[in-house]
């Protein structure tokens, strides 16, 4: 019986379709095929098919909790707990509660089943909670907690996928590119100075290898210079200058026309990764709250501060106002120039002024 030009595209597509699925299949002319079968057939596996949701392609990092990983060496639990959160996000509506064979097959390309059952190990009680049978993910504000982190601060820092699937190496930078969300002013999103035994302290990343995660996840540097003071013809000044503060240099106005005394501050680094608000960074925040107060922790915004940034004037006379203890630095411009040429690369720097306490 001669079929139908449709009814044989049908029988070759079931065919290969059942073939993918492991059935064995074999087209047959000899018997007359259910034509309304294959058609029922192709339709159920197109219809299973679109209706699996797709993993996600971008990871939601927290740049807090990004920071405690790298500093407690648990990169690869970071790795694990981004992409089974954001998976389940996605998958389950962010229910956080995962069977191990949905996490195996979530993590089949990126490791080894018995590698993820090592790292489930070493993230046990910081990360997620795995003796009831499945994995229990924590949230942010029980894993800072876990950590000892204090408070969230800063945007929500959006990463590709595949940075998360390749070498530790690319996580760990990953991570790292992650921190300078948390230190940008709030009143205009510019980076604000920090030192890098600084970012050793948030990240447990050594200067040197502070440098090669730059190059990696592309962190722009910048430098910073403080005015000291206006005129660096004052002698009597640059002595003062020179005293309170040890390393001092003209600096040149290239708008004034004028010397002023200038000395160093610690760089800015603004990384190119893209943040996002963090809806429930108030209620983590509370949670991690009553947990401080309970246990009597410290919390990181109890720290003593030495150094304020403020994006203008205003906002550093009124935080110096609340607070004229710490000194609070506002960002002029980038109208400096110094005159020493061993200083050249602080050429274009931005340049601050300070209330002192």
């Amino acid at each position: 019986m001669a079929h139908s030009q449709e009814l044989e595209n049908a029988q070759k597509l079931l065919k290969h379709l059942r073939e993918l699925n492991g059935v064995k299949a074999s087209l047959s002319t000899d018997i007359e095929p259910d034509h309304n079968g294959a058609l029922d057939w192709i339709a159920e596996l197109d219809r299973k098919h679109h209706s699996e949701p797709k993993l996600p392609n971008q990871l939601r990092i927290d740049p807090t909790v990004a920071g405690g990983f790298l500093r407690q060496h648990l990169a690869a639990v970071a790795r694990l707990f981004y992409l089974l959160r954001n998976n389940d996000r996605v998958v389950n509506n962010g229910k956080g509660i995962i069977a191990f064979e949905t996490a195996r097959a979530w993590l089949e390309d990126v490791q080894t089943w018995r590698r993820s059952q090592q790292i489930l190990k070493q993230g046990q009680g910081i990360a997620w909670d795995t003796t009831g049978g499945h994995i229990r993910l924590f949230s942010p504000a029980k894993v800072c907690i876990a950590l000892n982190l204090g408070y969230l601060r800063g945007d929500v820092v959006i990463v590709d996928t595949a940075d998360f699937t390749g070498g530790l190496q690319q996580v760990k930078s990953t991570l790292y590119g992650c921190i300078f969300s948390t230190r940008k002013l709030k009143e205009n999103q510019k980076p604000a100075p920090i030192k890098q035994s600084t970012l050793e302290e948030i990240t447990g990343v050594k200067p040197r290898t502070q440098h090669t995660y730059n190059k990696l996840v592309d962190v722009e540097t910048r430098a910073n210079v403080y005015i000291l003071d206006d005129e660096w013809a004052d002698i009597e000044a640059r002595h003062n200058a020179a005293v309170e503060h040890g390393h001092i240099f003209p600096v040149y106005d290239r708008q004034q026309k004028k010397r002023m005394i200038g000395r160093p501050l610690p760089n800015s680094y603004l990384s190119k990764l893209i943040t996002a608000k963090y809806g429930r960074k108030k209620k983590s925040n509370r949670i991690i709250r009553d947990d401080l107060v309970q246990n009597a922790g410290p919390g990181n915004d109890t720290e003593k501060r030495i150094a304020i940034f403020h994006a203008d004037k205003s906002g550093a006379l009124t935080a110096f106002n609340k607070d004229p203890v710490s000194d609070h630095f506002w960002k002029v411009g980038s109208v400096l120039q110094p005159n020493l040429d061993r200083l050249c690369r602080l050429s274009g720097a931005d340049t601050w002024y300070a209330l002192g306490g």
